[in-house]
């Protein structure tokens, strides 16, 4: 009983392993190096603490990172000429873009380190387009409940990729917030049984 306990434990933290490293790949560039030592620092006995922990503090340098070239932007737009001030506003809007981006990955973070489910190890990985997708949703304007799904459509996509089809990516990012809320009744009156819903009516 106790092999087949530790047995279940080892799947559990190397599908976490995979979730969290593939969470660190949607990262983009900048995050290469924090995945690799992601795998390293797995060997030892803090995998998932630690790995959530290197997530974290990668993501608040990465803000630190932006808030420092923002500054010194905006203090730039100041003395420049007009047709420079144009280059400036347009990469301000982009490094506010990468930091929405960053506050919906950082809430992806969270959601995995509360997960307490069994997770497979396979060697699948997010899809490029997906996460293309993804970061176009994640950088716009969104409401904090769109952030929220946002989120946890990332880190469900790190879990298992291939859960999160584009096109229910395309519905969070499209939706309306009374059509949500609509849905959202809804979906709490149904009954979930196995491979069916059933609606009460």
């Amino acid at each position: 009983m106790c092999d087949e306990e530790n047995k279940r434990a080892l799947v559990d933290v190397s599908g976490m392993k995979k979730a969290v490293v593939r969470l660190a790949k949607s990262l983009g560039e900048n995050a290469i190096s924090l995945s690799d030592n992601l795998t390293d620092k797995y060997a030892d006995n803090h995998l998932k603490l630690t790995s959530h922990k290197a997530i974290g503090e990668f993501l608040i340098q990465k803000a630190k990172s932006l808030a420092k070239i923002e500054k010194k932007l905006r203090q730039n737009y100041i003395d420049a000429p007009d047709v420079e001030r144009i280059r400036i506003r347009r990469d301000i809007q982009e490094i506010e873009k990468e930091v929405r981006q960053f506050k919906i990955i950082g809430k992806a973070k969270d959601e995995l380190e509360s997960c307490n489910e069994t997770l497979t190890d396979d060697d699948k990985e997010i899809s490029p387009h997906w996460m293309d997708k993804f970061n176009e949703l994640a950088k716009a304007h969104n409401e904090d409940w769109r952030e929220e799904l946002l989120a946890k459509a990332l880190a469900s996509e790190a879990k298992k990729p291939g859960s999160i089809g584009p096109r229910a990516l395309w519905l969070i990012g499209t939706m309306e917030e009374n059509l949500f809320h609509a849905f959202a009744a809804l979906i709490d009156v149904c009954s979930d049984i196995p491979r069916r819903i059933f609606l009460s009516i």
